[in-house]
C-alpha cells in the first residue's frame, strides 16, 4: 500500500543518513543540496501520507536535524534553457512553503 511505501522510503532515507545535516561534511556542494532536498521531500511526503491515512508519523524529531531549505539548496544551472530555469525558479518558493506546511502538519499530528 501507499502507507507501506512511505514508511519504506523513510527507512531508506534514514539508513542513507539524509536525515542528518550535511552542511559541514566534506562532500561536494551539489551533494549537500541534494541530500537536504531529499530529506525535506521525504519528510513532507511521509507527513502528508500520515494525515491522509490517519496514521501516526514515524518521524521522531530527535532523529533528524536538517535545517530549513533555502534558495541556496536549489540549483539553477547554466546548462538549462531560460524557460526551464524560470519554471524551476517559480517552483522553489512553493517547495519551501510545502516543507514549512509539513512541519506544521507534523506538529498537529503529534498533538492528536
Amino acid at each position: 500500500s501507499a502507507w507501506e511505501l512511505s514508511c519504506s522510503a523513510l527507512a531508506i532515507a534514514e539508513n542513507l543518513g539524509v536525515n542528518l545535516e550535511p552542511s559541514e561534511w566534506r562532500i561536494p556542494r551539489k551533494e549537500i543540496m541534494l541530500r537536504r532536498r531529499l530529506w525535506w521531500l521525504t519528510y513532507s511526503l511521509h507527513t502528508w501520507q500520515a494525515v491522509v491515512f490517519g496514521r501516526p508519523s514515524h518521524i521522531n524529531d530527535s532523529n533528524w536535524d536538517v535545517s530549513k531549505l533555502t534558495m541556496n539548496d536549489f540549483e539553477l544551472g547554466d546548462h538549462l534553457t531560460p524557460c526551464i530555469r524560470d519554471a524551476i525558479a517559480q517552483g522553489i518558493p512553493i517547495c519551501m512553503a510545502e516543507c514549512d506546511l509539513s512541519v506544521i502538519t507534523s506538529d498537529v499530528l503529534r498533538e492528536f
